[in-house]
């Protein structure tokens, strides 16, 4: 069960909220989208250190390899880049050297959500997350990540309840969520969910929301 008046009032008040993240990182290319939707939630310093390291210098909308003569595997990233997400990033890579300018990707904006779904889904280093990510923030659909940042704002506010799974919540919260909202909500969610509501230590006095519904 959603709360839709709790859900409601949290895309209101977080109208407002400074995300903190640049969104040109994740729209303006689909290299550098994607990489980036491996990666996130990275400051934008961190992002331009990555992108430095492995793409070329004028790595533009129709450039889409990585560096040559470089061993990915020796390539020295930002040591908050952990080795699960720096494998993606190398598996994303190799796969795109040969095979991303075969990708129509101007297509994809035609596609309905399913055929991107599975063809985003057909890329290795991509996981289920990183395609929501990108579908909601390179192709601006109706489509929430639901990573564990979110779901554990929902659940202390009351919106779903605790035991609830990210495949339910798929299911039962996104439909409700306002058309034209999802990319600055979600990433709103994120940033509050990094700053303030925070796993451990939560930093309560800083709280925008009504602090009695919180779990």
């Amino acid at each position: 069960m959603v709360r839709q008046d709790k859900l409601y009032y949290l895309v209101h008040e977080f109208k407002a909220w400074e995300t903190g993240f640049d969104i040109s990182y994740y729209q303006n290319n689909f290299l550098k989208g994607l990489i980036a939707s491996i990666l996130f939630p990275v400051s934008n310093k961190t992002l331009e250190s990555v992108f430095k390291t492995i793409l070329p210098t004028s790595c533009s909308e129709n450039i889409y390899t990585f560096k040559k003569n470089s061993s990915l595997r020796k390539l020295s990233l930002p040591k908050n880049v952990s080795l699960k997400k720096f494998k993606s990033i190398v598996s994303f890579l190799s796969w795109s050297e040969k095979n991303i300018n075969l990708l129509k990707i101007e297509e994809f904006k035609h596609y309905t959500n399913e055929q991107l779904f599975f063809k985003l889904f057909s890329i290795p280093g991509i996981s289920r997350k990183n395609i929501d990510f990108a579908m909601c923030l390179f192709f601006n659909r109706d489509i929430l990540p639901l990573d564990f940042r979110f779901m554990r704002v929902m659940k202390r506010f009351g919106v779903i309840q605790k035991e609830t799974s990210t495949y339910v919540a798929r299911k039962e919260l996104v439909p409700f969520v306002p058309i034209g909202t999802h990319s600055h909500f979600y990433l709103s969610l994120v940033s509050f969910a990094t700053k303030v509501c925070k796993r451990i230590n939560p930093v309560c006095d800083s709280c925008i929301i009504n602090s009695y519904w919180c779990n």
